[in-house]
């Protein structure tokens, strides 16, 4: 039976590992949910989940809980989200041999495939009237 408002936030303070272990259960689904709709594949997500626990017990004094746990949590993880996001938006080269795509997997090219690319990508001239 979860736990509710000051309790939860005492049971933390107190160390009691059943309520922490409910929060986790209650929360961890959501996150996930969060995370999901952020990056559109789940393979990071475990991570990003356990760098929102952390961050949320590392600056757990800080917080105000006027609202509850889970807004607070649910920021942290959109946070963490958009973080990740930035990091790996950028581009550190581009390859003509083959490229990974957002889950890892890497796919070969050969030289027209990088055509088909540079044409998909080139910018694009106006066309002059006349």
């Amino acid at each position: 039976m979860p736990c509710v408002g000051n309790q939860i936030v005492e049971g933390i303070i107190a160390g009691d590992e059943a309520v922490w272990n409910n929060v986790y259960r209650e929360y961890k689904p959501k996150l996930f949910a969060i995370c999901k709709s952020y990056l559109g594949y789940s393979r990071i997500c475990e991570d990003l989940i356990q760098d929102t626990w952390l961050d949320f017990i590392t600056h757990f004094v800080e917080f105000s809980f006027e609202k509850g746990i889970a807004p607070i949590l649910y920021q942290i993880m959109r946070n963490n989200c958009r973080d990740y996001l930035r990091r790996e938006s950028t581009v550190k080269y581009i390859s003509l041999t083959g490229f990974n795509d957002r889950e890892g997997q890497y796919y070969n090219m050969d030289i027209s495939d990088a055509g088909m690319i540079w044409d998909a990508y080139k910018p694009k001239r106006k066309k002059r009237n006349g």
